[in-house]
């Protein structure tokens, strides 16, 4: 795992975060950030949640048939309103266990 997996998972530990909040807590080059959140996705690490609004329980983005952010794309980036649609990323078990695994 690279040390931008690690922080983007540690960041994961404490609760859900859109990719304009990561961009923000780990401060290194977007493409860096974006290779590190798919390859957690590809490893089943984390996933996407949507909530709609600030204010709500985040859901499985699968649940609901939502469709992920295109990372590649600046809307991903910027952080939406409060009273908006936000895409997160969550952590999963399997994330759980390999990052508090790792730090034993």
């Amino acid at each position: 795992m690279t040390p931008v997996e690690q922080e983007v998972l540690s960041l994961l530990t404490e609760d859900y975060y859109g990719p304009w909040e990561i961009a923000v807590q780990v401060p290194v080059e977007r493409g860096r950030i974006i290779s590190a959140i798919e390859n957690l996705l590809n490893g089943g690490l984390v996933e996407w949640f949507g909530r709609p609004d600030d204010s709500a329980a985040a859901v499985r983005l699968r649940q609901v048939g939502g469709i992920a952010p295109d990372l590649s794309d600046d809307a991903a980036w910027t952080a939406p309103s409060p009273n908006s649609p936000q895409l997160l990323l969550g952590i999963t078990d399997e994330g759980k266990r390999a990052y508090f695994d790792a730090g034993s």
